[in-house]
């Protein structure tokens, strides 16, 4: 093998830190060719001792350095002493040297440290900032809607999991910022009692790694909290393509560099690149809407049911704990088409939310439909939160709203009644939240449920194995002439 990758957690500043590895590193015979922000790239050589150092170059750019006389004659100073150039960090340079007692490249440390703390302000923190930033605005809409949505958020691992990811970041270029401040301000107070610029230890070369590490780990989560099939090849498509660009751009600057282009050609070619990979992602997002890869991934009808009339009705069968057969007269069954389909399944450490539909279609059509939402709430303090949050599921429905009301039958600790709101009048709808101890159902009917039909509910809903409930053990096939699922928490045919 005569290259070598590696995941580094140095920072730009940490000078002392990057001279001890790649001198650690030449001893066990690898060269440095390249540095990343993320990986260094080592070529083969045989074991030696080299010497190593580092300096800042900030009178301009690093990639118009060739051009920049101070920098040329500051490599013909170099050159004389035994210093080589290896290669260059954004504006770090590094330097070898295989004498025993090199002199030094540079012996000012108060220049050397206004030279890294301009650096550091042209690419680090002016960057960083501009991404906290960014990731600030993203937290607080993201708290935000968690008032508004709470739903959105408390039940969908993917939001989750990539909201953890977003505070991550931030705590992590806050630290860093943070880190960097702290030694700028050691490294002035020790230059100024006459010693060099402070080190850092290696609990920050730790920290910097768990959290180059711990963000990857937050991202596979990501993918890999995604339940739907055809959702995670789409990430991992999209990923796959992303990345594919990134490394496409970083290759072509890399050529116009050693090829020597103006700055100004290769910023037009790095500008065009970008149009042309955004379009490029955008038709792959309109391929994949319409591809046979992705409607094979998603759940599938088994059949089409045709009315009377022509209408074409997709029939879904997901597997439910109690069936039509248990309940109904066969007679009904004959006559009747139904079908059953989850629509949401999400889950979290906080809350959990299931949601189905069933329909009964006949030959006039469909006949009636039932709805539910199911929030199982796993920590207290957020019961009321999520209650509103599910009474608020459809907020874009105007002059309608969830009244609370008195009726014992429920046997619940509170009922909320949908009520059209209009001007002189309330007009009830069959729509109902229903809350129970740490589980909120709102259940929209086609009709208004008697008593029997009301214990029924209550009954099913306040299961935790796995419970079904269906309009056709809730009505006679004389009242209901459908059937329809109310609960399932266990998929099981």
């Amino acid at each position: 093998m005569r290259r070598k990758y590696e995941v580094v957690s140095y920072s730009l500043y940490d000078y002392d830190g990057v001279i001890r590895h790649l001198e650690k590193r030449a001893c066990q015979g690898w060269m440095i060719k390249q540095m990343g922000n993320f990986f260094w790239k080592y070529q083969k050589i045989d074991p030696q001792k080299l010497h190593f150092s580092v300096t800042y170059f900030s009178k301009s750019s690093v990639e118009n350095a060739e051009q920049d006389a101070y920098w040329q004659t500051f490599l013909n100073r170099c050159n004389k002493t035994g210093w080589k150039r290896c290669t260059e960090w954004m504006q770090m340079q590094v330097f070898c040297n295989d004498q025993q007692s090199p002199p030094p490249l540079e012996s000012d440390e108060a220049e050397k440290l206004n030279q890294i703390h301009t650096c550091m302000g042209r690419s680090f923190l002016k960057r960083m900032l501009l991404a906290l930033a960014l990731i600030v605005v993203y937290c607080f809409l993201v708290g935000k809607d968690l008032f508004d949505h709470p739903l959105y958020l408390l039940t969908s691992s993917v939001r989750m999991i990539l909201t953890i990811l977003m505070f991550a970041l931030l705590f992590s270029m806050t630290w860093s910022i943070f880190e960097y401040w702290r030694w700028y301000c050691r490294s002035k107070h020790e230059i100024a009692q006459g010693g060099s610029c402070a080190s850092i230890s290696r609990w920050d070369h730790r920290i910097n790694l768990g959290w180059n590490l711990f963000l990857p780990v937050i991202a596979m989560l990501l993918l890999l909290g995604v339940s739907s099939r055809a959702i995670q090849v789409y990430l991992l498509l999209r990923t796959a393509a992303f990345c594919l660009i990134v490394v496409s751009l970083v290759w072509v600057r890399m050529w116009m560099l050693k090829n020597k282009f103006q700055q100004s050609t290769r910023n037009l070619v790095l500008a065009v690149g970008i149009v042309l990979c955004a379009i490029l992602l955008t038709c792959g997002d309109n391929w994949w809407e319409q591809s046979a890869l992705k409607s094979s991934l998603e759940p599938q009808p088994v059949g089409i049911y045709t009315d009377e009339n022509g209408y074409e009705w997709e029939i879904y069968d997901d597997p439910i704990l109690l069936t039509i057969e248990d309940l109904q007269a066969p007679e009904l069954q004959e006559e009747t088409v139904f079908s059953r389909r989850w629509t949401v399944q999400e889950e979290t450490f906080l809350a959990s939310r299931s949601a189905a539909v069933e329909r009964g279609y006949t030959e006039k059509g469909q006949v009636t439909a039932l709805y539910y939402q199911i929030v199982d709430v796993k920590l207290p303090f957020l019961y009321d939160l999520c209650r509103k949050g599910l009474a608020q599921d459809d907020w874009w429905v105007k002059d309608e709203d969830f009244l609370p009301v008195e009726d014992d039958r429920w046997k619940a600790k509170g009922v909320y009644q949908k009520y059209e709101i209009g001007e002189q009048k309330k007009q009830p709808l069959t729509e109902y939240l229903i809350c129970l101890e740490q589980r909120i159902v709102r259940l929209q009917l086609d009709w208004e449920p008697n008593d029997q039909q009301i214990a029924a509910i209550c009954e099913k809903a306040a299961r935790k194995d796995g419970n079904v409930l269906r309009i056709d053990c809730l009505a006679s096939p004389a009242e209901s002439q459908f059937s329809t699922m109310f609960f399932v928490k266990n998929v099981q045919k």
